[in-house]
This record gives structure tokens, C-alpha cells and sequence, in this order.
């Protein structure tokens, strides 16, 4: 991903400010969370803004290399009582590196050796410190926020007995009272038009994709479920593609069955969709006079 930095000033009274007006791709992953040789790893959920919510609520240092593109971001001395040591963030190309530095690397020289040393991304790179400067700290959150993903959806099919196709799963309308009961166990059914949260690419403004959908949060992640039942449904429209402009474009299904065989008929292997890759199968069991999903 890029990140465009703004021009930041290098400390010292005898070196000029120096441009570091950079473009470089960031590309966020699990190999930044691998462990390296001496380094505590304690920030192993990749889905949490670490620089937002843990960096910047404590006094940090910014150094900076053009070749590699890389930021280094460490804090400040004193450490919290009880902590491991200076909690740290590397962006590279390869991604993003979360750790704690030892105790005793407070100068600059002991703090890139000990980088430098443990990741070979950076092995020969040149950094430079550079004042806190609001503008890269924006940078840096803004950056942080196009490798996290907050943001899910889900499709969900209806399908009745005797269904086989795509086609078919598309058009239906009416459904049941024990789907209706699955899709509240889903989440919320929530209005579209005015609505402010995660929308999945459904309008929030014309209800031209319909009125309602069912959405959830879950632990700070948000999910919107493509309902295809709750999608516009044209007669006219044979390939059923505003509803399969959605769904085709979601990379989990929920197969909703409120029968009880076997998922054969709806394998995935007949599923056309490409971006899938993530098929659940839940149906009603009877007990007694009572039915659950």
C-alpha cells in the first residue's frame, strides 16, 4: 500500500531540514509478527491500531530511512514500570514489525544496532532521526489503518428443497419463519437509508439495494450480511445480477437450508462465484415440537 510522508525536519543544529517526501508500498501481514532473535513479541493481534492507540499515547522517537523505505517509531525512556522494555513499530515493504526493545537501548546507536540486527529488511539502511511532527503521525495512522481490516461481509443464500443452482438460490422471495430466526441470530435488521456503520457497498442514501439488511458488531468488528432475500428482486432481471453483484463479491456464503439434507446439491463446486472461498451449510434439526438451526 502507499504511504505518502510528509516532509519532516531532522534533529540537529547543524544539519538542515531534509525532504523525506516518500512514496512506498507497505504491505501488511503475519510474517511481521514473527518472532526474531531476542525480541518479545506481545502484540500478536494484527487487527488492532497498535501505533493509534499504543504509540501515541506515549512520548516516542521517530527515525527514518529512504533506502529502504522504512520508519522506525520507539519510545521514550522512562519505560512503564514492570514493562519488558521500549515498546517499538518498524513499517517496512514487507509489512509491519510490533516488539519491545531491551531496557538498555536508550541511545540511538544501541537502539538501531539492536533493529538492525534483528531484521535484515533494514540491515543496511540509514536512519535518520526526525521531530515529532504531527503531519507524520497522521501519515503513520492513516497508513496503519489500510492493513487493518475491521470490516466484514457475509452473503447469505436461501435455499429451498429441491434447489440446484445459482439461479434458482437468486430468486427466491418469500422464506420461512425458521430462516427469519437464523437471520436474527445473525445480527440486527437495521434500516439502510440514514444508516452510519459498515455498509458493504449496500445504498445508504435511495434504498436502491433494497430497505433493510442484518448487521452486527462483534469485539470492534463490524459485519454486514448480503441477505440475497432482502435484495432487490426484478422479474425481469433472468441472471438476477443486483443480486449477484453482491453476493459474487463476497468471499464467505451462508447456504441457509430449512431442511434437513445433505448440503450435496449445493456443493461449492457449484458455486460460480471466483472470489469464494468460504461456504457454511446451516439447516434446521427437529426435536420434539421444537426446531433449532
Amino acid at each position: 500500500r502507499e504511504a505518502v510522508l510528509p516532509e519532516v525536519a531532522t534533529r540537529g543544529a547543524h544539519r538542515p531540514p531534509r525532504a523525506s517526501r516518500r512514496s512506498f508500498q507497505l504491505g501488511f501481514g503475519r510474517d511481521g509478527l514473527a518472532s526474531a532473535s531476542g525480541t518479545r513479541i506481545d502484540f500478536a493481534d494484527e487487527d488492532f491500531f497498535f501505533y493509534r492507540d499504543i504509540m501515541l499515547r506515549s512520548d516516542h522517537q521517530h527515525y527514518v530511512s529512504d533506502d529502504p523505505p522504512a520508519v522506525l517509531s520507539v519510545e521514550n525512556p522512562p519505560i512503564s514500570p514492570g514493562a519488558p522494555g521500549f515498546k517499538a513499530i518498524l513499517h517496512v515493504k514487507k509489512g509491519d514489525f510490533r516488539f519491545y526493545l531491551p531496557p538498555d537501548c536508550v541511545a540511538k546507536k544501541d537502539v538501531l544496532k539492536s533493529v538492525r540486527s534483528r531484521y535484515p529488511e533494514v540491515s543496511a539502511a540509514k536512519f535518520r532521526t526526525v521531530l515529532v511532527d504531527p503531519l507524520l503521525q497522521n501519515a503513520l495512522v492513516q497508513l496503519e489503518k489500510t492493513g487493518i481490516v475491521r470490516e466484514y461481509k457475509i452473503g447469505v443464500l436461501y435455499v429451498r428443497p429441491g434447489q440446484t443452482n445459482d439461479d434458482a438460490y437468486l430468486s427466491n422471495v418469500e422464506t420461512s419463519h425458521e430462516y427469519e430466526e437464523f437471520l436474527r441470530l445473525l445480527g440486527d435488521r437495521v434500516a439502510l437509508q440514514g444508516f452510519r456503520g459498515f455498509r458493504a457497498g449496500l445504498d445508504v442514501k435511495s434504498n436502491s439495494t433494497g430497505t433493510h439488511s442484518v448487521y452486527t458488531e462483534h469485539h470492534g468488528y463490524e459485519i454486514m450480511f448480503h441477505v440475497a432475500t432482502m435484495l432487490p428482486f426484478q422479474v425481469h432481471d433472468l441472471q438476477r445480477v443486483e443480486r449477484k453483484r453482491h453476493l459474487g463479491n463476497d468471499v464467505s456464503h451462508s447456504h441457509t437450508r430449512t431442511h434437513t439434507r445433505a448440503p450435496t446439491h449445493t456443493a461449492p463446486r457449484q458455486r460460480r462465484e471466483a472470489l469464494s472461498h468460504a461456504h457454511a451449510y446451516p439447516c434446521t434439526h427437529t426435536h420434539g415440537t421444537s426446531a433449532t438451526t
